[in-house]
């Protein structure tokens, strides 16, 4: 068989067009291989979700371990017997991951024993066996919060306490109040503490006393 030169470039175009297409599946193979490792292995728990049916495709050891559910289990779910959300509420958050337009999400987790946790999600689009799916990393988040609350709850409880002390107390930044006690506010000859926001806190002590005081407010 006597191959033309156009021929010959046109089976050559083709050569080259296999062997591209066979690189990229090589590539599309290794590169799903490598996310399988990084998913089984993480000791984040990791779940990946259809984002049109809701069904949780795959979920991790780590998962499973954070859950409560057998991983054969969990790829029997929908994300909706876990998530809190309603399913038209977990459809729109899904959305806002599969197109990018947010990452971060705050959501409330089912467990097996009937418990409840704060998560924080991390999610996004994946491709996996030619269908485009969300991986979903949950980190628990349960414990912080009740701390950040706690906190909230003291320093509103010391407020409060600061607030109806007849013992007057100020806080002062640059040179200027930037909180009085209403004790404070009077003891300065105001209605109150608001009435002395932003003024020069030397002003309100005679001038004496401003180098002493000077010095504690640097």
């Amino acid at each position: 068989v006597t191959l033309y030169p156009l021929g010959t470039a046109l089976l050559g175009k083709l050569m080259q067009n296999r062997l591209r297409h066979i690189s990229d599946e090589e590539q599309l193979r290794e590169s799903e291989s490598h996310f399988r490792s990084l998913f089984e292995k993480n000791h984040v728990p990791m779940l990946i979700i259809d984002p049109q049916t809701q069904d949780v495709m795959d979920a991790n050891a780590a998962a499973s371990e954070f859950y409560g559910w057998p991983l054969e289990h969990m790829r029997r779910m929908k994300i909706s017997q876990i998530n809190t959300l309603t399913p038209e509420q977990i459809t729109r958050q899904m959305e806002l991951a599969r197109t990018e337009k947010r990452k971060h999400f705050d959501f409330r987790h089912r467990r097996a024993d009937g418990s409840v946790r704060d998560v924080e999600v991390y999610s996004g689009p994946i491709r996996v066996g030619g269908r485009m799916l969300l991986y979903s990393l949950v980190s628990d988040v349960t414990e912080l919060l009740a701390t950040g609350e706690k906190l909230r709850r003291s320093a509103m409880q010391y407020q409060e306490l600061v607030e109806n002390s007849p013992i007057p107390s100020f806080i002062a930044s640059g040179g200027r109040f930037v909180y009085l006690s209403e004790a404070a506010g009077l003891a300065f000859g105001a209605n109150g503490g608001a009435q002395l926001l932003g003024r020069q806190v030397l002003e309100c002590f005679a001038p004496a006393s401003h180098a002493s005081m000077q010095s504690r407010l640097e």
